[in-house]
């Protein structure tokens, strides 16, 4: 008789490196970039589907790798 132990204790959650991004709306020069920061499971998901937010000339938007 064979015995199997199987863990499935670690869950694996997919994380990625998020900046902030700031461009002029008229040429696409990147004006501004923060810091990249990690962000993982729900964080990640609604960083990446954040909506560009426009004020004025400006456009910033999360890009993540």
């Amino acid at each position: 008789m064979f015995a199997t132990l199987i863990s499935s204790c670690a869950k694996v959650t997919d994380c990625k490196d998020c900046e902030v991004v700031t461009y002029d709306v008229n040429t696409g020069k990147e004006l501004n970039r923060t810091a990249a920061t990690e962000y993982c499971g729900a964080a990640l998901t609604a960083a990446e589907n954040q909506d560009p937010v426009i004020v004025g000339d400006e456009k910033t938007v999360y890009e993540c790798h």
